[in-house]
């Protein structure tokens, strides 16, 4: 009898315990669809520094994957000099291409798509480059129907002595923004 009641308490007590574990929110995230572990090209620079647990930026190879299927995902990232007439002029910088896929059903106004960039250990902010002899005109002025993709260029400021750049992209206004973290070679 005594062990059967014990065995019954200990039933209700696993019981609760499970009931507890699924009834933690689970907030909604960019996650990532698609890993690739290759080694450091002129396009594919190393990855990010050892991250601590719990750190959500992406490397660059990574794509954000939204749950209304909105992909976002960075490429051919390489260094270059902006030009005189550009703004900021004559500034090192990295130049990368955001590829925005629209999997919804809905269109994505890519005008309210955000583009920060922050570089270094220290963490300093990378200003946005402006060139338009370089083809860097910010983000695109138009939506972009389902099922469709679009890849723009950007330019952020990076020094030359400098090799860290984190670069957020937020693809529309109400989106979470997806970090992509790593080392310009």
């Amino acid at each position: 009898m005594r062990t059967t009641a014990a065995l019954g308490a200990m039933i209700i007590a696993v019981a609760a315990l499970a009931a507890c574990a699924d009834d933690k929110p689970k907030p909604a995230t960019a996650t990532v669809t698609e890993t690739v572990t290759a080694a450091p090209t002129r396009d594919r620079p190393a990855s990010p520094p050892d991250t601590e647990p719990g750190d959500s930026a992406l490397a660059f190879t990574d794509t954000a994957t939204y749950e209304n299927n909105i992909e976002v995902s960075l490429s051919s990232i390489r260094r270059a000099v902006s030009s005189d007439t550009a703004s900021p002029s004559n500034t090192p910088y990295a130049r990368f291409n955001i590829k925005v896929t629209n999997g919804s059903s809905e269109n994505v106004n890519l005008s309210l798509m955000s583009v920060q960039c922050q570089y270094g250990q220290e963490g300093r902010e990378g200003d946005e480059i402006f060139d338009s002899a370089r083809g860097l005109e910010g983000a695109p002025s138009t939506h972009l129907r389902p099922g469709r993709s679009l890849t723009a260029t950007f330019g952020c400021e990076l020094p030359r002595n400098e090799t860290y750049l984190q670069v957020e992209v937020r693809p529309n206004f109400g989106e979470r923004t997806a970090i992509f973290a790593g080392n310009v070679q």
